[in-house]
């Protein structure tokens, strides 16, 4: 009885693991997701729609607000962006923190804020098939 026991105990914590099939059996097909290391400590995530093109862009902070908008130019040129939705508006929740978003035909831009700091950056797609 005690060996059987023993047995219990050490088989129980493998059969409580969680897998990729039990995630998907409880919530469905995971988001197509890639990270991009770019350099230490700054990851770009991007998330993909159905037809595998890019939906959503995530970067973590960057030093400067400036450096940030560099950066995303690049990632995002104008040729991407489509006319000017006229969507430019600061959103602030606490003098300490503050959302910066710009919107375009094709894409919206958040740069998020934080004691003056940036606090990274989102770039969303606005196609129909991004809408989740």
């Amino acid at each position: 009885m005690r060996l059987a026991l023993a047995c219990l105990l050490f088989v129980m914590p493998a059969l409580a693991q969680l897998d990729s099939a039990a995630l998907r059996a409880k919530f469905g097909p995971p988001m197509n997701r890639e990270i991009f290391h770019l350099r230490p400590g700054f990851d770009l995530v991007v998330d993909y729609g159905a037809n595998r093109q890019v939906c959503e862009m995530s970067m973590p902070p960057s030093t400067t607000r400036e450096e940030t908008e560099r950066f995303l130019d690049e990632l995002v040129p104008a040729s991407l962006r489509g006319k000017s939705s006229g969507l430019n508006r600061t959103a602030s929740s606490s003098e300490a923190n503050q959302v910066y978003e710009r919107g375009w035909e094709l894409v919206i831009i958040s740069i998020h804020i934080n004691m003056g700091q940036d606090d990274g950056a989102w770039v969303r797609f606005t196609r129909e098939d991004c809408k989740h």
